[in-house]
């Protein structure tokens, strides 16, 4: 099952979301593409959608709309893009996680200008994130793959903030000891025989190079931010600190500092 972003196919904006799988349909076997929500607690949302389907099988893709055992699912076989619309109920709770699931043979399924909004119109906000997926920061050459800043800026970003607002200092581990696995499927060479994958090989080093080149800019907007919140216009800083950063985003946020332990003898 593979969940692809699909720049040469689109309803009304640069990509869509391509869903497609060409093996059999296996019991408890599927995958899933999907997106934390921040929603009201016991509000119902509508989501509206445009599909275009290419052999698209009976139950081969569904959204859950409340609980696994409800969902919505796309009309089966081949048709040209159509609008469709159907209501979420995600409970008593403040945040919810939004699931595209694939699970049978389906030829190709394109997804685009997705849009989840308050069905009773108390507020028209559309709460899906990439709504048109047309954010892919880092491409491949060859398109095997693509590091987007949306998942970067909903998970790392956020935290930052929060810490942030609440003084806190935190750590942001940037290890990569976690890898693809459809990239490790389709090129087996990188996959070590004990466990794990090569980080050596090149394929894996351009990846790691990918994903940090898009994360470092992502996490430094938050510095950028805090400094025009702390100083306003860069020439203030500039005045401060003696320097001639041309804007906020050039300057460089702080490195680690060593910190002595405080021992207290009683």
């Amino acid at each position: 099952m593979t969940f692809a972003r699909d720049a040469s196919v689109s309803h009304d904006s640069a990509a869509a979301l391509r869903v497609s799988f060409a093996g059999p349909k296996k019991p408890n076997s599927y995958r899933q593409f999907f997106q934390p929500l921040t929603v009201e607690p016991g509000a119902t949302y509508r989501v509206r959608a445009w599909i275009k389907g290419q052999d698209v099988t009976a139950r081969a893709v569904s959204i859950p709309t409340a609980t696994w055992a409800t969902r919505y699912y796309p009309p089966e076989g081949t048709y040209d893009w159509q609008q469709v619309e159907f209501t979420l109920t995600p409970g008593n709770v403040s945040t919810y996680r939004f699931s595209i699931i694939g699970e049978g043979p389906v030829g190709a399924l394109w997804i685009d200008e997705l849009t989840i909004a308050r069905a009773d119109g108390a507020d028209p906000t559309n709460i899906a994130g990439n709504a048109g997926f047309d954010d892919a920061a880092t491409v491949a050459a060859n398109g095997e793959y693509a590091v987007s800043t949306y998942a970067i800026d909903r998970g790392p970003v956020r935290w930052l903030e929060a810490a942030a607002e609440a003084n806190v200092a935190m750590s942001l581990l940037l290890a990569p000891q976690y890898f693809p696995a459809f990239l490790t499927a389709k090129h087996p060479e990188l996959v070590l025989a004990e466990e794990g994958y090569d980080v050596h090989h090149p394929l894996a080093r351009e990846v790691i190079e990918a994903f940090l080149r898009t994360t470092n800019p992502s996490t430094k907007r938050g510095w950028a931010r805090y400094l025009t919140e702390q100083y306003g216009d860069i020439a203030e800083l500039n005045s401060v600190y003696g320097t001639a950063y041309r804007t906020f985003d050039e300057v460089p946020a702080p490195g680690v500092r060593a910190v002595e332990p405080t021992v207290r003898v009683l």
